[in-house]
């Protein structure tokens, strides 16, 4: 192992310091003239199934992966295309990948219309909302005839989903819709007539800002944004790909959310105490599926146990673990003085028992105090992206199968860390540098907390969303490429993921049995067998 990347030092406190305060980002999109586009129209006809969402995705043609910034809509050729809102006409004609195009701006906010057949209006001209601007076509980079359409705030793409608001659902009771109304305000962050002003619960708010709950509620910009509202949307997220299917929802209108909430609430059994006003009743058995609400009970200082996180709770952006001891952050900025200069760390964890899946647990993390279970390397490079392959390299399948073979005991300590085979900064191309970083910055900045982190890396977007099934596509990937550059055949990665695979059933070692096991267990195959 290379010492410089591994200077002699130790981070010795026995607590942990706060990461951060919550937080929650609620908001809506700027006003237009005469419309408001956090309530925006559907762009094309009703009921168009959605054949490709906002993020991440691997491209159809050229088979790359690659960032959504839109939602398409499967519709005929010739099919119409609407204005969502009212706006003046910033751009017609052929623009790259979108082919026929057409963009409206809405001051600050502007939607875009692409692989358009026919276009209708021209630059300069005023529309309203609801007027055809264009029809359904396969133009520019399509293997078939949608819609691609686009929301951007100051030209930068943003999630169209919470914004496409058509229907209102009227099917339930007055208690229930304005229980669902709650999501409908954290999916818009507006105070339109269908938000939560008109929230009512047996008559105990009318307001967020006199909710019951409100000491739950993260303090932002000096207001108390509620916590109900990120539970709300987070179980949004969380729910669409759960029972879209099921469910045969063909769009994200509030009709659907509606429905996904009521399966949520009613798989809870919490209907009953819901339309009773018996709020915190319901709240407790929703706990575990809505990601914010206080009974959640990841407060350990009052429970004494702990637990792991729930998929809702990795797909909030703004949660934090709440710490059981607390430091100041001046003794921690002591400790590291002059010898670390980041706003976050990286470590492993010592103990490594025969029943865990890895024997090898590193991450970046927060910078925060840490007990001595948590051991700390503090690389002595300016190239954070080489930290990134550093940590990619201690978390990858050839690295941890070295360490089991040295690892005698329950604790991984310094002295056998530095017995292991590290790859040397020098070993890496720029080409490796490209290959694995933008999958290390994915893995890693699913929260605000690791913001410095992803800046460092010179990334200045968002969290990435928690998806457990992209995530281990990512870990794959690098499992295989690490196998490469430690220069192994296929056969050998094989015999690494399980030597039954190159000897047969009868053969009498295993390697991540524990691995294998829950995998098959959870998902009917060893999975990361399969990808890597």
């Amino acid at each position: 192992m290379q010492q410089w990347w591994f200077p002699n030092f130790r981070l010795g406190v026995e607590s942990q310091e706060l990461i951060k305060s919550l937080q929650t980002k609620v908001g809506s999109l700027p006003s237009t003239t005469g419309a408001t586009i956090s309530r925006i129209a559907f762009p094309t006809v009703a009921n168009a199934p959605v054949t490709s969402g906002f993020g991440w995705r691997q491209h159809p043609i050229t088979g790359e992966r690659k960032f959504h910034t839109g939602i398409d809509f499967a519709a005929s050729i010739g099919a119409p295309i609407y204005a969502t809102d009212a706006g003046i006409v910033e751009f017609t004609g052929e623009k790259g990948g979108y082919g026929n195009t057409v963009i409206v701006k809405h001051t600050s906010v502007s939607t875009l219309y692409g692989h358009a057949s026919k276009l209708y209006v021209t630059p300069g001209q005023k529309v309203t909302r609801g007027q055809m601007i264009a029809a359904v076509g396969s133009t520019g980079m399509s293997t078939e005839p949608h819609l691609h359409f686009e929301v951007r705030v100051n030209d930068k793409p943003q999630n169209p989903r919470p914004y496409l608001q058509q229907f209102t659902a009227n099917s339930y009771s007055q208690r229930m819709r304005a229980f669902l109304a709650t999501i409908r305000w954290a999916e818009t962050g507006t105070e339109g007539d269908e938000s939560y002003r008109k929230l009512v619960f047996n008559g105990t708010f009318n307001h967020f800002s006199t909710h019951p709950l409100i000491k739950q509620c993260a303090l932002i910009n000096g207001k108390r944004v509620c916590s109900t509202a990120a539970g709300a949307y987070q179980m949004l997220d969380k729910s669409w790909y759960d029972l879209q299917p099921k469910l045969k929802l063909t769009d994200f209108s509030p009709a659907s959310q509606d429905k996904m909430a009521v399966e949520y609430i009613r798989r809870n059994q919490a209907i009953a105490d819901i339309e009773a006003g018996n709020l915190d009743a319901a709240l407790k058995k929703l706990g575990r599926v809505w990601a914010s609400m206080p009974y959640n009970n990841y407060n350990q200082a009052d429970s004494g146990d702990t637990r792991d996180l729930t998929d809702l709770e990795k797909n909030d952006t703004s949660f934090s673990i709440k710490p059981r001891y607390w430091i100041s952050r001046g003794e921690v900025e002591s400790k590291l003085n002059d010898k670390w200069n980041n706003d976050w760390l990286l470590g492993w964890r010592d103990i490594c028992r025969s029943t865990d899946e890895r024997t090898v647990i590193s991450s970046i993390f927060p910078k925060s105090a840490c007990g001595d279970t948590v051991l700390l390397m503090l690389p002595q490079v300016d190239n954070k992206k080489l930290i990134s392959c550093l940590v990619t390299n201690l978390n990858s399948l050839t690295f941890d199968f070295v360490a089991r073979q040295k690892v005698a005991g329950t604790h991984l300590k310094f002295f056998t860390m530095r017995q292991l085979p590290v790859l040397p900064p020098e070993s890496y191309t720029q080409e490796d540098i490209n290959f694995i970083t933008p999958r290390v910055l994915e893995l890693v900045y699913t929260a605000w907390d690791m913001q410095p982190f992803a800046q460092d890396m010179g990334y200045e977007g968002e969290p990435f969303i928690w998806n457990s099934n992209q995530r281990a596509l990512l870990r794959a990937e690098l499992d295989a490429y690490y196998a490469k550059l430690y220069g192994l055949t296929r056969d050998e990665l094989r015999y690494i993921l399980d030597p039954a695979d190159i000897y047969g059933a009868d053969f009498p070692s295993e390697t991540f049995r524990v691995l294998k096991n829950n995998e098959i267990k959870q998902f009917g195959e060893y999975r990361t067998q399969r990808l890597a």
